[in-house]
């Protein structure tokens, strides 16, 4: 795992820009699609193109109500939740040995997220569950995902203020809950008070934690290296006992070889 400052930056930029698109496009595509989805362009309207495509796109995007600035807005949420995704499952061990499935959970998150963004059902479902499992699975996944992307960034700043930020929110995720989530045998809104605890603690020992993935990832290079090794040991082994099995060899030969072969069976299980 390689560590690289512009690269991350790009990352962010790139976040940012489209994090900015989008919240200019809030305010100005009222506007401006008004005006420039009501004319006529050689006797062809586009909004009347609109309405011929709308079920192809109430398919992809969901409801979109007739509206298109709600096609806009999901669009654009779509892509802003797609970049987010791309960088974060990046870092999650699995799936980042395999980029096509990186790829295709990015685009299924960022699909469902924007179809079903105005479903007011499912939202209650995703931020504002109920029971143990509903409350925890909203928790815990968007914890681990926040970590490794969070993690992945070389700007320790902008680690402190998104670990700070994670945990404001599930602060005020407990604060305006905390009535309404009693249970037996405990307040469910704890779950939201351990999340935000564990932002505090990745905060606190932020500097720890980016040394332990250091670590890690020169620790995997010389895993990496053993492996390499070990496969160029095994075929000088073949070599040596291909050698032992010819008749062609004096017997001050065969115990030289024996030897190499005892010293590289030796080192090759050193290496397992």
């Amino acid at each position: 795992m390689k560590f690289n400052s512009q690269r991350g930056a790009r990352q962010i930029y790139l976040l940012l820009i489209l994090s900015f698109i989008f919240l200019v496009s809030m305010f100005q595509i009222n506007f401006a699609s008004a005006q420039f989805f009501g004319r006529n362009f050689g006797g062809f309207s586009l909004e009347e193109g609109f309405r011929q495509l709308e079920p192809t796109i109430s398919f992809v995007l969901g409801d979109v109500g007739g509206d298109m600035n709600i096609v806009f807005i999901k669009f654009l949420i779509f892509l802003l939740i797609l970049a987010i995704c791309v960088v974060a499952l990046k870092r999650v061990p699995g799936i980042n040995e395999n980029p096509q499935l990186g790829k295709i959970l990015s685009v299924i998150i960022a699909l469902m997220a924007a179809r079903y963004l105005t479903a007011e059902e499912l939202i209650q479902f995703i931020w504002l569950p109920y029971g143990v499992l509903g409350i925890a699975l909203s928790s815990l996944l968007p914890l681990i995902i926040f970590f490794f992307f969070i993690e992945s960034l070389d700007s320790t700043v902008l680690r402190k203020f998104g670990w700070t930020a994670f945990g404001v929110i599930y602060f005020f995720l407990a604060a305006m809950r905390w009535t309404e989530l009693e249970a037996e045998p405990f307040n469910l809104g704890w779950i939201y008070i351990a999340v935000a605890a564990i932002s505090i603690i990745a905060l606190a020992f932020d500097k720890t934690i980016r040394e332990a993935i250091i670590v890690g990832a020169i620790k995997a290079g010389y895993d990496m290296n053993d492996i390499v090794n070990k496969a160029e040991l095994s075929k000088e082994l073949e070599r040596v006992q291909s050698a032992l099995a010819s008749p062609y060899i004096s017997g001050a030969e065969a115990r030289k070889l024996k030897k190499k072969e005892k010293n590289l069976e030796d080192a090759i299980r050193r290496l397992k």
